[in-house]
């Protein structure tokens, strides 16, 4: 990453803030000391956190929440931002699968406890890993379409 990517700048001035607030990151002046986990957006334009009481919060670096998609029932596991940017998707302690695009959203309730989300290059599914099994969901734009 050269000096003067946008991501740099993102992560510098993130940090900076973080920095100056005693190590405290905010979205809405509310403490997020109970993020789990963070995943940001391809283009670093904004970020998406998970938190242990199920809580999802989708906002810029510098703390502005753009939105808080219904929450999980319990901890959020895994976090993960489609390639193209456009489809955060959550995985829980309750075994459901979320995603949202900013106006729709999906879940999905698997088996089991969701510990882990990946996204292929391509963008044509989210997948997501239980304790014993892999759960493949379809391209997000075709589900939404039906």
């Amino acid at each position: 990453m050269t000096p003067h990517h946008p991501l740099g700048r993102i992560i510098r001035r993130t940090l900076a803030r973080l920095a100056g607030s005693d190590s405290r990151a905010s979205f809405g002046g509310e403490s997020s000391w109970n993020t789990e986990k963070m995943a940001m957006s391809p283009d670093g334009d904004w970020l998406a956190t998970g938190s242990q009481d199920g809580r999802v919060r989708i906002g810029d670096p510098d703390g502005r929440e753009r939105a808080r998609p219904t929450p999980h029932r319990n901890r959020v596991n895994a976090l993960a931002i489609s390639p193209d940017g456009a489809w955060p998707a959550t995985g829980g302690q309750d075994g459901v699968v979320k995603l949202w695009n900013g106006s729709r959203e999906l879940a999905c309730q698997t088996a089991e406890e969701i510990a882990g989300l990946a996204w292929p290059a391509d963008g044509s599914a989210v997948c997501a890993e239980g304790a014993q099994s892999l759960y493949v969901l379809g391209r997000p734009r075709s589900i939404m379409e039906r």
